[in-house]
């Protein structure tokens, strides 16, 4: 009997163990309902590209820059209760881009932007322009802006870049961006404002272009964040191992 119950105290503290601790999880977050995203071009400054399949980022022939803004929305419901976000990342698939060396940058937006509104000097409509055009107002002291239009379009400091150089042509490019934003994100401190994408390069002919949301011939090659996170014992429902059945239970 004595051994017995010695071993069933040691289960009792394994499943104690296993329920208790918490689960490393990644969670892809794609689609028009929990992305947007949109095109920003000098050469056309006050047209919309939130409906294009398609969106360019660098600096094209006569002086024609190309910037883009990307979103994640509804991270905290997509990724479910007591997550810790440990890695995140966003993910462009491009189609085409140039033969020279080149590097795209990636920035915390901090105007609450919109899909059907974003344009090259707008953030939503022309009665809420962006503070310099192209999201271009930077200042790493910035917050999310509640909507008066005051304040920094973006962080001055870029979250990542992607070096180019010629070889990204049908491929997938991921910027990551920092776990400290993404957990904002998903905490609901920070407004999901997103990314923008530009380059620093000013000669014609250097700039991607990437496949967006609205590109509904193949799904699977739209823009996506993928979030790394763990979850403890009372967070996300997850299957866990039934010791004596060998099975497994929810």
């Amino acid at each position: 009997m004595k051994k017995l119950a010695i071993v069933g105290l040691q289960l009792a503290v394994l499943l104690f163990l296993i329920c208790g601790q918490a689960w490393a999880d990644t969670k892809r977050i794609e689609g028009t309902t929990n992305m947007d995203d949109a095109g920003l071009r000098s050469n056309d400054a006050d047209a919309n590209n939130g409906a294009a399949t398609y969106a360019r980022v660098g600096y094209e022939n006569s002086g024609d820059i190309r910037h883009a803004v990307v979103r994640v929305k509804n991270v905290a419901s997509e990724l479910g209760e007591n997550a810790t976000i440990t890695a995140c990342v966003c993910s462009l698939y491009i189609t085409q881009t140039a033969i020279y060396t080149y590097d795209i940058y990636a920035y915390r937006i901090f105007k609450p932007w919109t899909e059907t509104g974003a344009t090259w000097n707008d953030w939503v409509t022309t009665d809420y322009e962006w503070g310099t055009a192209g999201c271009m107002n930077a200042d790493d002291g910035g917050s999310d802006n509640s909507g008066d239009g005051t304040g920094a379009d973006r962080k001055e400091t870029a979250e990542s870049s992607v070096e180019f150089n010629g070889d990204e042509l049908n491929t997938w490019q991921a910027w990551s961006v920092s776990a400290e934003l993404a957990q904002a994100w998903y905490d609901e401190t920070a407004n999901e404002e997103g990314l923008l994408f530009r380059t620093t390069a000013t000669e014609d002919g250097y700039r991607m272009i990437f496949l967006t949301t609205e590109h509904t011939d193949d799904p699977t090659k739209c823009p996506h964040f993928t979030f790394t996170y763990t979850t403890d014992g009372d967070g996300v429902d997850k299957p866990r191992k039934n010791i004596m059945s060998g099975g497994i239970v929810r």
